[in-house]
């Protein structure tokens, strides 16, 4: 996990070598100075969440597309398709908050990561022909309080 935040952390100091936004932070950075020494950590926040609206789903849906922010699938709320949750290649999100369904019941995966997840928290019901969840980017942490029907699929490893 700690290789991921790293990855992630560069990414952002790359972003801002780049985007040149905050050129004394450049300059400092580029002559040696630490960021930790700067006292930035803290204030630097993921720039694909910053900003953004979090998503709650109350009802019944088909195929959503998870691309950034927290997503909440509250208690009588179900999603289904193929896959069911589907987060792109490279897209970072936060965390999906499940307290009612998600459910894929022919072929295929009923969350499929692509990209980085925050967390997965579970109160309800993740179901999967194939694969429950299937993760092909990288998922921080997974919380399991109800059911979660099928395999979970982490890279070469099946849990």
């Amino acid at each position: 996990m700690r290789v991921i935040r790293i990855t992630v952390c560069f990414c952002y100091l790359g972003t801002i070598f780049m985007t040149n936004r905050f050129p004394a932070v450049r300059w400092q950075l580029l002559l040696g100075v630490s960021t930790a020494a700067m006292g930035i950590l803290p204030l630097m926040s993921s720039p694909a969440i910053a900003g953004c609206i979090d998503r709650t789903i109350e009802e019944s849906t088909t195929d959503v597309s998870w691309e950034s922010c927290n997503l909440t699938i509250a208690k009588g709320g179900i999603i289904s398709g193929s896959p069911a949750i589907t987060i792109p290649d490279s897209d970072v999100v936060g965390t999906l908050t499940n307290d009612g369904t998600i459910s894929q019941s022919a072929y295929g995966n009923a969350i499929e990561n692509h990209g980085t997840i925050t967390g997965i928290t579970n109160n309800g019901t993740i179901i999967g022909a194939s694969n429950a969840i299937s993760n092909i980017g990288s998922i921080d942490t997974i919380s399991n309080n109800k059911t979660i029907a099928g395999t979970i699929y982490l890279g070469s490893t099946r849990v």
